[in-house]
């Protein structure tokens, strides 16, 4: 059987959004239900997951998109597989973002001293997550995250920088040459015209609170 996908989305490939995961994880739900194959939802994102690592395009990406929310992972592995801690944050947090420009997955994935940057740079910081969940947590360790790796492009150092000077805590998207923060609603106007006088163009996000679905 032979079948043809298309997809459309209004956000760029390889800057972080998670591109590459949400679309495997739709084709894999949608292929699971429109072919009546009668897989259980976590089954079939568990394919998802599992072309991902193949073709190394993320490797826990479809995970997080699979519950939605807020997710720590305290293990790797596909939905079902890792262990996972989910976060309902507040409805009123927006996730406000920008892009400079992609940075190739693949590339860091197989870069053996990258990957065991990953590695070292990560210890320790999923239980400082987990111990305490706040948001703000979450952008000082990814900061943190990123410094250690070192991959920071000098304008989007500057970018992020300009943040802190406005009082707006971000980090870099992984893997993007990208930022985001995470703000309430009344801080999305300054974190847009903050990102805005990086030279960016804003996103303004909503965080989903159920996961994946076929609609």
């Amino acid at each position: 059987m032979r079948v043809n996908i298309s997809h459309r989305g209004i956000l760029p490939m390889g800057c972080g959004y998670g591109t590459s995961g949400a679309g495997a994880l739709s084709l894999s739900l949608a292929v699971n239900e429109a072919l009546g194959s009668h897989l259980s939802d976590i089954e079939a994102a568990q394919i998802a997951h599992k072309a991902e690592v193949k073709h190394m395009t993320g490797l826990g990406t479809v995970t997080s998109a699979f519950y939605g929310g807020m997710v720590i992972r305290t293990s790797a592995g596909a939905p079902g597989i890792a262990k996972v801690k989910k976060i309902i944050p507040p409805s009123s947090l927006r996730v406000v973002s920008g892009v400079f420009g992609p940075i190739s997955t693949a590339g860091v994935l197989t870069d053996n001293g990258l990957r065991t940057r990953i590695n070292l740079c990560g210890r320790g910081l999923v239980s400082l997550q987990t111990k305490s969940p706040e948001t703000n947590t979450f952008i000082r360790l990814s900061r943190r995250f990123a410094d250690c790796l070192g991959i920071f492009s000098p304008r989007l150092r500057e970018a992020i920088a300009s943040m802190q000077r406005g009082q707006i805590l971000s980090s870099m998207m992984m893997i993007g040459e990208s930022l985001f923060t995470v703000v309430g609603g009344d801080l999305v106007p300054k974190a847009k015209a903050t990102i805005r006088s990086a030279g960016l163009i804003p996103v303004v996000s909503k965080i989903s609170r159920n996961g994946a679905a076929v609609i």
